[in-house]
Formats: C-alpha cells, structure tokens, sequence
C-alpha cells in the first residue's frame, strides 16, 4: 500500500515531470555509485554523501554532496562489492555472471525510496542490502518486497519488520529490539533488578524502551525514563530529568544507544559529571562488542568508577573482526579500479585515516560482518536457486526467497578464531543469539553471564547472583507519607511509576496511605484536615465574638440602647416643659420604644443563626419597622386634623378618637395585630415561611456561612409584612399634601413624610442583606441597616428638644420666652381666617412638633 506513494514521490521528483523550469534534480541522484552487470545483480543501499542544491545554467538542480561522505558506511558497500566478487567463479561454472549496484541514499528520506525504485525496477536485481539508517529502512523495504526483491536488515530490526504479510520477503541477521530487550529483561528479572533508569535512542529503541517499562511496571519497580537521541543535548536531558523528577538516580542504568561514541560520552557525563560511580550499567543494542566493552571499562577505571558494573550482550557476528577484508580495504587492491566508490574512499581515507609505515590504516565498521553476511545468504541460495535451471527472474525472485527461508538450511559464519559455526533463520531471523557479558571495575575482569537464543536462556547464577544483589538498591525515594503524593514528570518517564518527590496534597484533597500516586479530591461541602490525610466538613462561619466587625457593632448597639433609654428617663423627667408637652409625651414614649426594638434587633444577625433566631430577627424588624410607620402615621395625621379642625370649626366625625391617647394605643394595637396577621399569612400559605437559614457556600470546598435568608422557595409571601409600612408611608403621603393650605406646617408633614419613605428605603436594603449580598456580609449588612435606621430616628426626633431642654434651666424663663415670641408674632400683619388658624395652634400647644412657637416645631 505504502508503494504507490512512493513511486509518486519518485516520478515527481524526476526532471521530465516537472514543470517547474527553476528547479530541476539530477538524475545522478539514482545512478549507483557502484556499478557491475552481469545476469543477475545484487544491489545495496548505503547512507554516506548528504543532499544538496546549486544552481547550474541558471536552473536550481539537486545533488549528493560526497566531499564529507561517511567512511564507515562507503567500507560496508566496499564489503558488499568484494563478497559479490567472491562468489563470480561458482557463478562462471554455470555461465553466469553475478553483478553488484551500489546506491547512495545520501542522508535523504525520499533518495532512499527513490533509489529503491530504481533498484525495483532493474529485472536484473533479485536481491538487496536495506539502507542501515533505521528511519529509512521501512521505506526502501516496501518498495523491495512489492518486487519480491529478497532483501535484508542489519542494524535495526522490530515485530513490525518481520511481520510476513507487510514485509514479505524481508529478513534480518540481527534480532529484533523486542526480543533483545526481552533476553535482557529475563537476566534482569532473574537478578531481582527492578529499579532502573533508561535512557534509550528514540529512532532505533522506542520499542525496547517500553518493553522495559512494561518490566518495571509488572514487577513493581520504578525509574526515569529519557531520550537521548540528540547528541548535543543527551547532557541536558539527563540532567532535566533528575532535575524535574528529584529522588535518588537508580542503581541499574540502562544505555540503549546504537552509537560507540555517542555511548562513551553519556557514559563519561553520568560518572563524570553527575558522580555515578557505583552502578550496575546495562548496554542494549549495538554496544555489545567486545572492543566496545574495553573502551567501557577503561572510562569506569580512568574516571573511578570501581564499584560499577557493565552489562551487555555479545552478537557473535557483531564481534567478528573484518580480517583480510580490512586489509583489502586499504591495500592496492583498489589503486586498479576505476569505481567512483572506490575513487572516493580511497579519497577520504587519506584525509581521515591514520598512515603506517606509508600504509593507510582506517577502523573498520563492525557492521561489516553483517554486511557480508547477507550478501552470502543471497549469493548461497541464488546460486542454489540457478542450478535448478529457475532464471525467468520472476520466478527466480520467488524462489530465492523460499530457498533463503528453506527449513533446516544452515549457513556458515567463520569466527577470528578459526571457528566455523551453523545458524539457521527462524522467525525470519538469522538465529545466531547472543552472550551476555559482564565487567566489573573492582577485580577489572570480564566475566561470562550466560547465553542466550530463540528458544531458551542460560545465566551463571554463580557469577550473577552474588556481585548484582550485594550492590543492587532497590528503592528509589523516600517513602511518601499519608498527606503526601509522589510526583513525577510524565513527559520525562513516559510511563515509569516512579523516581518521585513527595509533595503535599493540593487543599481540599487528600491522602491516607503511603506512597499515594495521587490524592483523592474532597466532596464539595469538604476540605482537608490539618495533615492532608483525611476530610473533614468545612468550617461554619458567622461573625465571631472577637471578629472587628462583631466588637464594634456591639459597641455601638450598647450605646444605642443606652442613650434610648436615657432620652427616656429625661423625657420622663421634663415632662412638664414645654417642648416636650407639645410634642405629646405618649408619642414621644412609643418612638423611644420603637427605637430600642430597632436596636435590640440589629444585634440579633450578629450572633449565630439559627432557626429560631432568624425568625426572631424578622419578625422583631417587622414589628419595628410598623411601629415606627404608624406613629408618624399618627402624628401627620394629628398635625392634619387639628388645622382642619381650626379651619372648618369642627373635628373630624369619624376619626376624631385618634387624637386622644387610647386612640394612639388603638391605632399601635391595630398594627400589631395586622402584622401579625401578615407573618402567619407568610408562614403557612405558599411553599414555607418567609424565614429560614442555610449554609450558604460560595465555591466548592469553601467555608459554610450560616445565614438567613428571607424565603426558602417563596418569593412572594416574605415581602407581605412590610407591605403594611408602604401602606402608611402611602398614607402620610396623602395627608402631607392636604396640608398644602398651611405653608408653616407643610414642610413639617413632609418632613414626616420624608421618614416614613426612609423607613421604607430601610425595608429594601434589609431584604437586600438577605438574599444580594455577599454570604460572610449578609448578617452585618442588615444589622447595620437596623442600626442606621434606629440612631436616625433617635437623633432626628430628640436631639433637638434635649438641646432645649439641657439649655433652658428654668421652665418658667421657657414661658416668657414663648409669650415674647407670641405677642412678635400677633403683632404681625395677617389675614383673619389665617390668625385665627395660629391663635388656635396656639391655644392648642400640642399640635406642634417643635420647639420653636412660631413654627410649631
């Protein structure tokens, strides 16, 4: 399926498909580097120049820059080239002749597609060394096996790789990194290792890094996790990770790089840098050769490291040294070839490699057993496949495969040694297992572990055992107690459960055992206790007693209270002078009563509400409220009926019993009684009484407030009582405004008025503190109201008459002061009807509401 996709890259790519005249490639880019005919070809990727662009007649045109081309990878097509040659006399006894194509993919995603095209449409080739780079390997290997191009894998391999209904004829001679890091993890588990910390290659061990997850995971063990792919930044990833995750570094490092160099360097940071010289360090991958593990053991001696362990597999083909084939590599053999490969080797050889005795000498690639290897699996089962008389090359490519695969086949591999040993595929892989080694830098000696294959593993327990769990620390980081979580940086362990940092659990969450993963989240009406270990109901909250607010509104309260019921006593005592007989003593008495009502309630919101007490507050400022309507009621209504009465010679018929005393007493009865009325309508009609109190709760795990509310669901009936103050503030209303006719006391009904409508206003802002204001408020809110609308009407109603009467020290100086104001105003120039109106206010001192005679206030 992926081949139709590249076969288009492919011909976009080439020049007589495109349109565009500014940027052409070059069609060198899928000519082989490398080239021999012959009637059948082998052919082989291999990653060395890098692409570039330069503009040639005025055209921008692509092209492989092979002037820094990598040596280690033009030695593996040299290799690939000489095993070809090696098999031309068997092919010649048949007639035949074996030919090679070398192809650079040059560091290029699409060149590696493209040039396998190139190779898939060859009917020549039938079969192919796969680029090594293992980003590109899947792509050239699609393109391969939809041509039933037998191909082969050496420096990567994966389930995925070898699965047979994508990759059909794809084989591999190094084992996949699943099972690698299940042959480790089976040495590990046997060891008890658990706790590790893995820094592993993104491009090449994805896969075997989580399968080393799934380990620690199932058996309960914990580490870190990292990529270290970058080269310029593996340093700063360790450190990140140690840095963002806290705990102590794990005593099992595990190192799944497929670069020597770039190992070395991690190597050297982790001992040198951050000071682990006493790990156990476990090299996947590629690392596993021999001359590798010398250079490993010497950077843990060089750097002090003796008491630190390595531990690594041993590829048999991994470790073969290349031989004559280096030799061949460097010596003459090549000064007589023309082969652009051979040119630009030679070429790089003598800028990067060292010269001996007039000799150039380069380190061979360890890849290149592999290399040659695969090339003598074709070669063999080709040469089986021709001698059979298969050369239709369809039918040729399908039966090379079968025969490279044929069940039972062996093919040799010659060790340094002299040693000849047979493997065979299985799982289409080349099953040639591998040894698992260990260096120990106190007693700087290799020691065997044991072995492993496709079918079984062997461990030397008695070289294992012993060494591993002495110096093997399971833990990682201080237990977590209850209150606490582990944290940890999921972006840095993927999915590693562990290497943590004990942090508290966030407010209104909690924890109740050790080494919690996370906290569990309190209910909404919860928060935590003071340790984070369990939850406990939020705190109720009211103004406490030693809250400000609580200490002052008190205060004030008291010296309300206290100078109501002093005003009384003087009221009380001076009821005999002038001010206070024309203001009528009874009136006066009841506002006194009113008054402190007003102050006892508002102390009532400042203590703990309950059901009982927020029915208390709202009836009490019902009564309060309407007891102070009502005789401001009482006294415009007086004001008015006494100047009518003077106007018309005559009281009122019906309601002339007001202006007596008991008809003051009547008309605050009557009151009383509607209100009460009012309340019982409101507690038993509609969903539920106007009162009630709950625990308001602003957010989620915030503090309880016990408050009142004026409803609970009914959004009528609370508003019932003090509809009676609007209806006398109604009242006043009207009359004021037949007082019209009597400028001089208008203003005084008005001003009557103008209280009611404030104790009205005073009714709005106390619903307002049940049910608008903020929770933690509401109480104060309406205790202030009550205070307000209770100091007013103190100061308004009897700060004036007291300034008289604390001023005037005799009654009888009080007497002749008003006569000298009276004979002022008689002699004035006046209308009849309107001097008879003043001498009757005159005769009648207690109409007046004032100090002043002239005014009567």
């Amino acid at each position: 399926m992926k081949l139709p996709l590249i076969l288009l890259l492919v011909v976009l790519l080439a020049p007589s498909a495109r349109s565009n005249e500014d940027v052409c490639p070059v069609s060198r880019l899928n000519d082989p580097i490398s080239f021999k005919d012959g009637d059948y070809i082998l052919a082989a990727q291999v990653n060395s120049g890098d692409i570039r662009t330069r503009v040639v007649d005025n055209r921008t045109e692509l092209f492989c820059d092979q002037s820094n081309a990598a040596l280690y990878n033009l030695q593996k097509g040299l290799a690939f080239k000489l095993t070809v040659e090696k098999f031309q006399p068997h092919f010649r006894a048949l007639n035949k002749t074996l030919g090679y194509a070398v192809y650079d993919t040059c560091s290029a995603a699409f060149q590696a597609s493209s040039s396998a095209v190139s190779i898939a449409m060859n009917p020549k080739i039938v079969g192919m060394a796969v680029v090594d780079y293992a980003g590109y390997v899947e792509k050239s290997s699609t393109v391969a096996c939809g041509r039933n191009i037998s191909s082969y894998v050496y420096m990567t391999n994966s389930n995925d790789l070898m699965d047979g209904d994508t990759f059909t004829t794809l084989f591999s001679l190094i084992d996949t990194e699943e099972r690698e890091a299940e042959a480790m993890i089976q040495l590990l588990e046997h060891a008890e290792l658990s706790y590790m910390d893995i820094w592993y290659h993104e491009l090449s061990y994805t896969m075997a890094s989580h399968i080393y997850t799934n380990y620690v995971q199932k058996v309960g063990g914990c580490g870190r996790m990292g990529d270290v792919t970058s080269s310029t930044k593996f340093k700063q990833n360790v450190e990140n990770a140690y840095k963002e995750s806290g705990g102590r570094p794990a005593e099992v490092q595990l190192i799944l790089h497929n670069s020597a160099s770039k190992t070395r360097k991690l190597l050297t940071h982790l001992i040198k840098d951050l000071g682990f010289r006493n790990k156990i360090y476990v090299l996947g991958g590629s690392n596993g050769r021999r001359r590798f593990m010398t250079d490993y053991a010497q950077i843990l001696q060089d750097l002090g490291a003796y008491n630190s362990t390595i531990i690594t597999f041993l590829p048999p083909l991994l470790n073969i040294e290349p031989g004559e084939l280096v030799n061949n590599l460097t010596k003459q053999f090549w000064n007589s070839t023309q082969d652009e490969m051979d040119v630009l080797y030679r070429e790089i050889q003598e800028r990067k490699c060292d010269v001996e005795e007039g000799v150039v000498t380069c380190s061979p690639t360890s890849w290149i057993p592999f290399v040659m290897m695969g090339a003598q699996v074709i070669a063999e089962s080709l040469l089986t496949v021709v001698e059979r008389g298969n050369e239709c090359p369809t039918f040729l490519r399908h039966e090379l495969y079968k025969e490279i695969m044929r069940e039972g086949k062996q093919y040799t591999v010659q060790f340094d040694t002299g040693k000849e040993e047979n493997f065979v595929f299985v799982n289409k892989t080349l099953d040639t297992g591998y040894g698992l080694l260990m260096y120990e830098t106190k007693t700087d000696k290799f020691v065997e572990l044991g072995h492993v294959n496709s079918t079984d593993i062997y461990i030397n327990d008695a070289a294992v055992m012993p060494f591993l769990k002495s110096q093997y620390n399971g833990t990682c980081s201080v237990a977590c107690t209850p209150g606490f979580k582990q944290l940890y940086d999921k972006k840095t362990f993927m999915s590693l459960p562990c290497c943590w940092t004990c942090v508290q659990c966030p407010t209104h969450s909690y924890s109740n055992q050790t080494n919690a993963i996370q906290c569990e989240s309190c209910m909404s009406k919860e928060t935590n206790n003071v340790n984070y270990t369990s939850c406990v109901s939020t705190s109720m909250k009211w103004p406490a007693f030693t809250s400000p607010q609580f200490c002052i509104m008190i205060t004030l309260i008291s010296v309300g209270a206290a100078s109501t019921i002093l005003v009384a006593w003087l009221v009380a005592k001076n009821e005999a002078r002038p001010v206070i007989k024309a203001s009528d003593p009874g009136y006066l008495y009841m506002v006194l009563f009113s008054v402190l009502l007003g102050f006892y309630t508002s102390a009532i919101p400042l203590f703990k509400p309950s059901k009982y007490s927020c029915e208390l507050e709202y009836i009490s400022f019902c009564v309060f409220a309407a007891f102070i309507t009502s005789n401001l009621f009482w006294k415009c209504y007086k004001i008015w009926g006494i100047f009518s009465a003077a106007n018309n010679f005559q009281m009122p018929k019906f309601t002339g019993f007001l202006f007596k005393r008991s008809g003051q007493v009547l008309l605050n009865v009557v009151t009383l009684c509607l209100m009460i009325i009012l309340i019982l309508i409101d507690r038993f009609t509609g969903p539920g009484p106007g009162w009630t109190y709950y625990e308001a709760q602003v957010h989620d795990h915030s503090n309880k407030f016990l408050v009142c509310t004026s409803f609970d669901g009914n959004k009528v009936t609370p508003f019932l009582p003090l509809a009676l103050p609007a209806i006398l503030f109604l009242m006043t209303l009207v009359l004021a405004f037949k007082m019209r006719s009597f400028p001089h006391n208008f203003s005084e009904t008005l001003n009557i008025c103008a209280a009611t409508g404030f104790v009205l206003l005073g009714c709005v802002m106390f619903m307002s503190g049940y049910n608008m204001a903020f929770p933690i408020l509401k109480s104060t809110l309406r205790s202030i109201v009550i205070f307000l609308m209770a100091s007013s009407f103190l100061g308004a109603l009897f700060a004036p008459r007291l300034l008289i009467v604390l001023r005037k020290g005799d009654i009888q100086e009080e007497r002749e002061e008003i006569k000298a104001e009276l004979k002022a105003f008689t002699s004035r120039d006046s209308s009849k009807k309107y001097s008879r109106a003043q001498t009757t206010r005159i005769v009648l001192p207690t109409a007046s509401t004032s100090a002043q005679p002239a005014n009567s206030t």
